[in-house]
């Protein structure tokens, strides 16, 4: 970004001191708005493929979390005969000395939200809403 905005400076002063010595005001005005809106879709190209990969992090870190969190599970059930009642049963010691297998805010996605964790029988799901913060849509991430 430091790059950009040198870049951009460069072209204003360029634009406002008439580089080139020839050209006529109205010239260098509009050669000077060029440059302004090039430089700015340049920016807004950069911020929006930045944004996709922040997206695309934040869904591998919450994909990485949700494996961290069937581990802990794992881990609860073998310790204790029985699965987690829930997620927070993770954060919380099995005896009076124990620590939990898992830090209070383990149980938060990337966006913020927390993890939905269902049992059903000897099976469960660990679910995130995804980017949209909505559960049971087409972006969310499970087990």
């Amino acid at each position: 970004m430091k790059r950009i905005f040198a870049l951009f400076c460069l072209v204003a002063v360029g634009a406002s001191i008439g580089c080139d010595g020839e050209s006529s005001s109205a010239d260098k005005d509009a050669q000077f708005k060029e440059d302004v809106h090039t430089i700015a879709d340049f920016i807004r190209a950069n911020e929006e493929r930045s944004d996709e990969m922040a997206s695309q992090a934040r869904v591998e870190t919450t994909g990485k979390a949700i494996e961290a969190l069937d581990q802990a599970v794992l881990i609860y059930q073998i310790k204790v005969g029985r699965l987690p009642m829930s997620l927070r049963d993770l954060t919380k010691g099995i005896n009076d000395d124990d620590e939990g297998l898992l830090k209070s805010n383990d149980v938060i996605d990337a966006w913020g939200n927390p993890f939905e964790y269902k049992v059903d029988g000897k099976k469960y799901t660990i679910r995130s809403a995804g980017p949209d913060g909505q559960m049971n849509t087409e972006d969310d991430i499970t087990n």
